[in-house]
């Protein structure tokens, strides 16, 4: 019985060192935006150019949000890349930019904002948030859509139609909550890049991009910490191990009741 005790204290201590862990992590981490050179003030600083470039990506200082600059992208197919560091998503994560669509006499312009992140642990493939904002006036969309191993991968799909054009659009979306929402399955995802395009059509301008990972209450933070520890991978192996140590302890408690009777029974 002394054995399981210590068993139990010694899984209870690791638990402990767990949410500590957690603790520190989310006390340490950055308060301010994930994102370098959110407002393009600093040009390319941070940024690079996404998997197919093409002519039409700029850094222009005539209709920015804040500052002195913003980016133009012109054209399908353009776009900005900005490696991330894979931070957990915790809750209350919350994803803000501001884009400008300038329509033309030839199509409306859409803009394409993409958050990709990637499971814990690992299964090898990349998923993604993807937001698309139109000038539309309709009603907005979301929908998931299933990876296909070694094929494609998944995600979640919002589409934004905001009236009026030519002028600039806040989009903000709490990527803890979504996944939450639409992706329950995904413990603790970790963010990995966000991509910038826009597609055939106009322009489309991009400013003040932010992912805001902290800045949690004293009950967020139990609430996120409880989350971690109830449905993380590790803690999942805690809970199991700790559930069969109490049920051996039990069995061998009754074992030994039962043999203990059973001398007594003899005399």
């Amino acid at each position: 019985m002394a054995q399981h005790s210590k068993i139990i204290l010694t899984l209870m201590v690791i638990l402990l060192l767990m949410v500590t862990f957690l603790a520190t992590y989310v006390i340490t981490a950055p308060t301010t935006s994930l994102v370098v050179n959110r407002g393009f003030e600093d040009g390319m600083k941070g940024w690079e150019l996404g998997p197919s470039p093409r002519a039409g990506v700029d850094f222009v200082c005539a209709v920015p949000k804040t500052g002195s600059h913003c980016l133009r992208l012109i054209g399908g197919g353009v776009g900005l890349l900005q490696k991330l560091d894979h931070r957990s998503i915790f809750r209350s994560m919350q994803l803000s930019f501001y884009t400008l669509l300038n329509s033309t006499a030839e199509e409306e312009p859409w803009a394409l904002f993409h958050l990709y992140f990637q499971p814990n642990p690992p299964n090898g493939l990349t998923y993604y948030v993807d937001i698309t904002v139109t000038p539309d006036d309709a009603e907005d969309l979301a929908a998931v859509f299933e990876p296909n191993p070694g094929i494609d991968t998944g995600g979640i799909y919002l589409r934004f139609n905001r009236e009026p054009k030519d002028s600039w659009i806040h989009i903000s979306v709490d990527i803890s909550k979504l996944m939450e929402r639409y992706l329950p399955d995904f413990v603790d995802p970790h963010i990995n890049r966000i991509m910038l395009e826009s597609a055939e059509g106009g322009k489309v301008y991009f400013d003040d991009i932010s992912l805001n990972a902290t800045n949690l209450g004293h009950l967020q933070f139990i609430e996120s910490a409880w989350h971690y520890i109830a449905y993380s991978t590790i803690s999942k192996t805690f809970v199991q191990v700790l559930g069969y140590s109490a049920v051996g302890g039990i069995c061998v408690s009754i074992y030994h009741w039962w043999r203990s009777g059973k001398r007594f029974s003899f005399r």
